[in-house]
């Protein structure tokens, strides 16, 4: 359920997309920083989600740099961090490695189970670091794992599963705050896990994998009825985010957040995209 909180470039000036991709080159850096030149590969975009997110709550300090990389070693970039910068890095090699250990024991993918060796020792130090939000993750992804053995198993409780995954990871102090940042996590993790379910239900219809939304909408779901569905939920998430303060990038959260989401149901339904970033279907 990666790669679905990504920007649109194209609705977004010059000058905002350079510093979403200086969020993101700073997370390449952190994850590099703290793990090493490896774990890189499994950088995503989600986690620049996150770090915009609580920079513009939350204020901290940003610096801006200008270098090269070893993906990237003939042009210089710029890349900023600040304190969740590391935080974000974390989050994202631990989900990395349980993607794919589930990956291996849901498919026996062998790719997962190599990557997951790859990263396993990285993800313990995550969990020494993070222990608490470690121990939710893995356990709502347990949960998720039993729910999803079962064909009988309810649309509703799968995606509040994953919700209270995006709840915890969101709400990273106890403080004024948190209340308001699980209450967003919950729903875009419930959005994001219902949104992978429509972007993949034609396929699961095919394989017989498990999808929650087979018996609800069938081989023949119309792609306008699914959108209409997701509407409804990402309507959930602007609400949740309208109770934050958000001070810088906003248009770059609201970006992400209300076209750069869509971009993989334009994929699997042949839709276009309109001059706004709303789909026509």
């Amino acid at each position: 359920m990666f790669g679905y909180l990504i920007s649109t470039g194209d609705l977004l000036s010059e000058e905002q997309f350079k510093i979403y991709k200086s969020y993101y080159c700073g997370l390449c850096h952190g994850i590099r920083d703290g793990f090493g030149e490896i774990p890189r590969l499994a950088l995503a975009y989600d986690m620049t989600f996150l770090i915009l997110v609580l920079s513009s709550l939350y204020e901290p300090e940003t610096t801006s740099a200008r270098g090269r990389c070893l993906p990237h070693p003939f042009k210089e970039h710029s890349f900023a961090s600040n304190a969740f910068t590391s935080y974000a890095a974390s989050m994202n090699v631990y989900l990395a490695w349980l993607n794919c250990l589930d990956d291996w024991e849901d498919e026996r993918k062998l790719a997962g189970k190599l990557e997951s060796e790859i990263l396993k020792k990285h993800a313990l130090r995550v969990e020494e670091k993070y222990p608490e939000k470690c121990a939710l993750i893995k356990k709502e992804l347990a949960a998720l794992s039993k729910l999803e053995s079962d064909e009988n198993s309810g649309i509703d409780a799968c995606a509040d599963t994953f919700g209270r995954i995006m709840a915890g990871i969101f709400a990273v102090y106890d403080d004024r705050w948190q209340r308001y940042l699980y209450d967003f996590g919950l729903a875009l993790g419930r959005f994001i896990y219902i949104m992978d379910a429509v972007c993949d239900l034609k396929k699961d219809m095919e394989t017989g994998n498990f999808n929650p939304l087979k018996k609800l909408y069938g081989p023949d779901a119309k792609a306008e009825d699914l959108k209409a569905m997701l509407e409804m939920l990402l309507g959930d998430c602007v609400r949740s985010l309208d109770y934050l303060p958000l001070v810088e990038n906003t248009d770059i959260i609201n970006n992400i957040l209300c076209a750069g989401v869509w971009l993989k149901f334009y994929k699997a339904f042949g839709a276009e995209r309109n001059p706004t970033g709303a789909g026509s279907v």
